[in-house]
């Protein structure tokens, strides 16, 4: 947990291209907005037919445990912090 890269990897080579495989690639995503921490041990699922990614808890470089929920929009690539509140 050295750095708080966003990286991808691009099968396609640009939107709405068929597969190449000469175009694999990994390309750092560069975002200069509020973002998650680094983590280890977290999830991050992405949900295709909505465009997004979410990130739930993991552990942070402090050992801390995190319950902090992100979505990343694949189309405008940004961060969005999910506000939750506990059930009383």
């Amino acid at each position: 947990m050295v750095n708080n890269d966003l990286l991808f990897i691009n099968v396609a080579g640009k939107i709405n291209q068929n597969l190449d495989i000469k175009f694999k690639r990994w390309e750092v995503i560069t975002v200069n907005e509020e973002r998650p921490c680094p983590r280890k041990d977290h999830t991050f699922t992405i949900i295709k037919s909505r465009a997004i990614a979410v990130l739930a808890g993991g552990i942070e470089q402090y050992g801390n445990r995190l319950t902090d929920i992100w979505l990343f929009d694949l189309i405008r690539l940004s961060w969005i912090r999910v506000v939750t509140q506990p059930r009383i």
